[in-house]
């Protein structure tokens, strides 16, 4: 018999909700359970979610969707919950016109759809230091757990932060790989909203999460900043003491 807790949580309108906890860090520590979460969007939530989510004591909700997602989505919550939903927007800007070539049914399509989301990767990177920043000082504030942390499909925007906390924590990248990849494992696609009419090759790489695309974005970080550490302290601006008390608090 076991206690460890499960590590995806089985909400009936979300699913991709999954805990970060139980993973092992490269010091023989691991990260605490039912601390923090990963998640696609909650706006298709049950009351037996909303139930269970309150139960959980859910404190903090960090949303990575622009504002015109959040508006038309909004994220589901009962009205005793106790979360508070803070506005963390990416929107990768991708150079050239990757998109309008593959709605246009371009021959190339998967090529295409394929280079897109490996520059959306290293965009994250690159542009959208003040959303993982807030992510980070959330997490680093006690007050705060538990937090959940999610984009549309708790894949892209999501998969990243979650490998930057993982990073940050000093779990090994193998680790940091599968968890990344299990979305393709728990995510289902009705809690995206996808053009019926795109390509079936374009569509399978927008859709799907890739490692080719994680390890884009983990290079540029090292291409620009040299190391995790020159990261979190130069683009996002976290000092010492926050990311120790984060490690303190996320690690056992």
């Amino acid at each position: 018999m076991t206690n460890t807790p499960e590590r995806r949580l089985p909400l009936d309108g979300a699913s991709n909700f999954r805990d970060l906890g139980g993973y092992k860090t490269e010091d023989g520590r691991q990260v605490r359970w039912r601390k923090v979460f990963r998640s696609g969007a909650m706006d298709r939530l049950s009351d037996a979610d909303l139930a269970a989510l309150t139960a959980m004591g859910l404190r903090t909700i960090c949303d990575l969707r622009h504002p015109e997602e959040q508006a038309l989505y909004p994220t589901r919550l009962s009205a005793d919950a106790p979360a508070t939903i803070h506005s963390l927007p990416i929107r990768p800007r991708v150079k050239g016109n990757y998109r309008e070539r593959i709605d246009a049914g371009d021959p190339a399509a998967g090529d295409l759809a394929r280079d897109y989301m490996t520059e959306a990767y290293r965009c994250y990177v690159r542009d959208h230091a003040e959303a993982y920043r807030g992510l980070m000082q959330q997490l680093a504030d006690p007050a705060n757990h538990p937090l959940v942390f999610h984009c549309a499909a708790g894949k892209d925007r999501t998969g990243f932060a979650a490998a930057l906390i993982l990073m940050t924590l000093g779990v090994p990248e193998d680790t940091i790989f599968e968890d990344y990849l299990a979305t393709n494992d728990y995510w289902t696609e009705g809690g995206l909203r996808v053009q019926q009419d795109i390509p079936e090759a374009a569509r399978q790489h927008l859709i799907a999460a890739n490692d080719v695309y994680l390890r884009a974005a983990i290079d540029t970080l090292h291409e620009i900043h040299d190391s995790l550490e020159a990261y979190l302290t130069g683009a996002l601006k976290l000092d010492d003491e926050t990311i120790a008390r984060l490690r303190d608090l996320l690690l056992e």
